[in-house]
């Protein structure tokens, strides 16, 4: 297939709304092969990651509290560490991410004055294409 030349439109139109790229295509059928391995894994009684993570965290926690009972806390405190490593990175398998979300100011023009207010007001008016008189003598 000949190569565009420049300033030659192929498809004028584009990409149809819808259809995928070949990079999206590849990562839904690398995640779908993913999910279905998992599942033959799963189905064979073969364990997945989350499911070591959780069991290794729970017989380290065994193990600290055992300890404590025996009052070695040299043991129990560095089986009680291993435990918590253990279940920082089991809990994304567990629990969604909470994502941050910045906070907009309640009042972004509380501290303009009239005078500002109206030159704001009269630029974004005129980047939509409308025309507002000059600062209005204001009645107080």
């Amino acid at each position: 297939m000949p190569r565009a030349q420049k300033g030659e439109v192929r498809n004028p139109k584009g990409r149809t709304p819808g259809i995928k790229n070949k990079s999206t295509l590849e990562r839904e059928r690398l995640a779908m092969e993913a999910m279905r391995s998992a599942a033959k894994r799963k189905a064979m009684g073969a364990k997945l990651a989350g499911e070591v993570l959780a069991e290794a965290m729970m017989r380290m926690w065994d193990m600290a509290e055992a300890a404590w009972k025996n009052q070695d806390e040299h043991r129990a405190t560095d089986y009680t560490m291993k435990a918590s490593d253990i279940a920082a990175k089991l809990i994304g398998y567990e629990s969604p991410k909470l994502e941050s979300v910045t906070a907009h100011r309640a009042a972004p023009y509380a501290e303009m004055t009239e005078h500002q207010l109206w030159d704001e007001l009269r630029h974004r008016a005129r980047d939509i294409g409308l025309v507002m008189p000059e600062t209005p003598v204001l009645i107080e």
